[in-house]
Formats: C-alpha cells, structure tokens, sequence
C-alpha cells in the first residue's frame, strides 16, 4: 500500500526565522502538525544527538531503555532543538519514547558502536534541484526504499538542499510538486525556509526519525560552485551569504561550533571519515601544479585527514567526500574546475589529492574506500596510481531526487578502471516515474569478517549494481 501523499502549505514566513517551517497535514501519513518530530542523529559510543522539530514550544521527555535499564532527558523544543545525551553504555542498543503530557510517540531504536555485527551504511547526495522536487504523490521515494533496508547510519554527501534554485508546482518532468514557498536563497529565512522544505517530506521524515544522520555540504547549500574565498571576499552581502547557508544547516542538524570533519568507527572493521570540501578551499579559478599546489581541504584539515587514516585500526577507511576523485567538475569554460579532478584543465585540486594519496601509499594503509556524489548519476572505480601494490576504489552515487546528468568524461590521473554505471540517456526520461528508476543512494554491507559489499538502490526500491570486495 502507497503512502497516502502530503499536500500543505508552509507558516508564513515571517516566522521563520525562528521556527522551522513546518507542513500543515491533513490526513496524509507524516506526523500531524501539533506533533513534534524526534530523530537521532550523531551516534558514537557513549553518546548520540537527539534532534526535534515542533510547531509550538513544548517540553518533550525522552524515555531511553536499554534491558530494562530506563533514562529520561527532557528537551525544550520552541521550532528547533538539540539534545546531546552523554553516558551511554557502548554496544547497546537503545529503544526510545518520546512523551508530552499524556501523548507518546517514538518508538525507533540506535545502537551504541561499536557494533557486535554487520554493519550497514547508507549514503547519499544531490536532493531537490532543477525543479525535480517532492513530487506529489510520492515526495522523496528514494527514502521509503531505503528505510526498508534498516541502514545503521545514513552519510548526507551534500547538496542536500539546492538554496540557488526554487521547487515549482509543475515539476521539470512535467509531474506536479509539492511548491516551496520561498525564493532563491538570499536571507537567513530564506535558507531555513529551503531545508524546512526538504524536512517536510513525509517519506524524508520517516526514514530520519528511524536512521542516525551525519552529512557534510557542498556547494548548493549556498550557490553553484561557490569557494568562500572566490565568491564570499568582495562584499560584506556576500560573506553573510556563505554564513546563512552554514548556520541553516547547522540549525538542522547536529555539526557542533568547531570545524565540519571528523571521524567515527562505528565498528572494528569501519573508520568514517567525513571531509569539508567547501570551507577551506583555494578559490576555485587559481590554476594547480605541483610545484604551488591548491588546497581543497586547508593545511588543517589536511593534516588531520593525512595522519588518521595512516593511524586508523580498521579494516576500511571510508572517506565522505561531496566531490568526486576522477570525474572532472565546475566550469571547465570559465577556468574553475570545482572537484578534485583538473580534467584538461589545470584548475582543480588534483595535486593535494595525489599528495594524499603518496602518503598512504608510502605508509602501506590498504582499504581505502571514497564516498562520493555531485554528479547526478551513479558509477564505481578502482584505482592503482601508484603501483600494483596500492588499490583503492570510489563509489559514486545519486542523485537522490533531482536532474539526471551522466557523462562519460574521466580524468585519467588516477587511472580509473570503471566498476559500474549507472545513468541514461536523458532524453529517455521524459516523466518522474522513468527517473524513479534512476534516483539512487549507496549501501554498504561490512561483515564480522571484514568483507564488504556495496549495493546501488534506486527509488524503485530494486538494487542495481552490487561490488563484493574483500580487505586486502
């Protein structure tokens, strides 16, 4: 049975500023308005962040019990709130009710890491741009598939929101939408507004209140493309944009004051490290050699990335980055590559990559798995720079729901050898229920023997591609 669908409309948006905007139900299978919504977000082995969203301040008790064992933390929601909750038993799962007076709801359940079991992580990008919204009848459907498949944690590899772009009643894929009451981004509200949006969604809302989050951004999050040190220098406006788009996505979800990477292990054979590909970048028009090298990541962050997968005890190192390694991005025309590969440019950021990669190379790390969106279609690669003695691949994925972009152009730096693919051509896909087929995110089985499976699920709820790799 299909979801009933949601159809409303936002508060108005003079309030937003203060209170996530919120979808006025009716009948539809989401929370109701007068009901808030819990998600867990952040888990690590003695703590997790519980994130809420209400329509009115209230004080909400959660109820934790792990055999028996119960706890209580109260949160005050007024429109937005988080709540870290600190000495937690590590490897225990806990189940969690929320109450407000007399009403209960809730009842999802996390588990501390690290786990005692397979391990299952989902991963994606690329979410409600170039007017290929929530539709609807189905809002996000790539959601419902993967809510079926019970992930353990959901890595957001950016674009998430598109604040340089607008959701339309009629849909570019001439299905009807779900219209966004806001414009493109240029305000604090406006960027609060754009996120509400993509929260709003019935099957989106679902799939967080069941699966912890942990998501970087990319450049949609604030405006194609954008470097903080090429677009947000000039202008006083202009700064403030970049820290509106940060400070909206920080006030949905739990990043913290401090810097956007960091690193978990949510089991013995898995360490995650997730990268900031956006706020440290050189600007992204300066050419790239190896004599002056750009940096994507900063001296920082480079450094921290360098020496933690070189000191990491786990099996896999699961890098989280919103740019891909091999498929050339940006505006090759204007000069500005915008990822890692330079392509027949010279204006990306290969030479820090290769840098990078010499380093783990020369310190024998093996294992090493990219996570990687942006592109709007889904392929794979494995790599061997180097030698035949260091082997690393990249799973690339999405969209999640938006335009459909495949190309066949590589940089051939790294020496790619294609694992799958998975896009069409686009002027086969002339209604929303075609793209279905081809809206998708990543899984990733790691069993108790390090093995590793990667899986491509798209919105039709059907895998498409499976790799089965073993740790070298």
């Amino acid at each position: 049975m299909q979801p009933k669908p949601c159809a409303g409309r936002l508060y108005p948006t003079t309030r937003l500023a203060t209170l996530a905007a919120m979808l006025v139900l009716q009948g539809c299978d989401a929370p109701q308005p007068d009901l808030p919504l819990v998600s867990i977000d952040e888990v690590s082995a003695d703590s997790v962040m519980i994130w809420a969203t209400s329509p009115e301040p209230t004080e909400i008790e959660l109820v934790f019990d792990a055999d028996g064992q119960r706890q209580t933390h109260s949160l005050s929601v007024d429109g937005r709130a988080q709540l870290r909750v600190d000495g937690l038993t590590s490897g225990t799962q806990y189940k969690v009710n929320w109450r407000i007076g007399k009403r209960e709801g809730g009842g999802f359940s996390f588990t501390t890491w690290p786990l005692q079991r397979r391990l299952r992580i989902a991963f994606g990008g690329d979410l409600g741009g170039q007017n290929i919204c929530r539709d609807l009848d189905h809002g996000y459907p790539i959601f419902d598939a993967l809510v079926k498949t019970n992930p353990d944690l959901f890595i957001g590899l950016g674009d998430l929101v598109y604040a340089d772009d607008v959701c339309l009643g009629d849909g570019a894929l001439g299905n009807r939408q779900v219209a966004g009451e806001y414009d493109i981004a240029s305000s604090a509200t406006d960027f609060i507004a754009t996120w509400a949006y993509q929260y709003e969604d019935a099957a989106l809302r679902r799939f967080r209140a069941q699966v912890p989050w942990f998501v970087t951004w990319d450049d949609h999050e604030v405006l194609n493309d954008f470097s903080p040190s090429r677009d947000f220098r000039a202008s006083e406006p202009d700064r403030r944009l970049a820290a509106h788009g940060m400070n909206a996505m920080r006030a949905f979800h739990p990043l913290g004051p401090g810097p956007g990477y960091r690193s978990f292990s949510p089991s013995r054979h898995a360490e995650v490290f997730i990268i900031d590909t956006r706020s440290f970048r050189d600007p992204n028009s300066w050419p790239d050699s190896a004599t002056e090298p750009k940096t994507l990541l900063g001296d920082a962050q480079r450094r921290w990335l360098a020496n933690s997968v070189n000191n990491s005890q786990a099996t896999w190192k699961l890098i989280a980055t919103s740019v891909p390694l091999a498929i050339p991005v940006g505006t090759a025309e204007a000069g500005a590559r915008d990822g890692w590969a330079n392509g027949e440019d010279v204006s990306g950021f290969e030479q820090e990559l290769l840098g990078l990669l010499r380093n783990w190379a020369d310190a024998n790390v093996r294992n090493i798995i990219f996570l990687s969106a942006d592109v709007h279609f889904a392929t794979g690669f494995r790599y061997q720079p180097f030698s035949d003695d260091f082997v690393f691949h990249e799973f690339v994925v999405g969209p999640l729901n938006a335009g459909i972009y495949p190309t066949q152009n590589l940089d051939q730096t790294l020496q790619p050898r294609r694992l799958y693919f998975h896009g069409p051509d686009p002027a086969a896909v002339i209604s929303f229920d075609d793209a279905m087929h081809w809206f998708n995110a990543g899984l990733i089985d790691i069993d108790n023997d390090g093995s590793l499976v990667f899986r491509l699920l798209n919105a039709k709820d059907e895998f498409v591609e499976t790799i089965e790799l073993t740790p070298r």
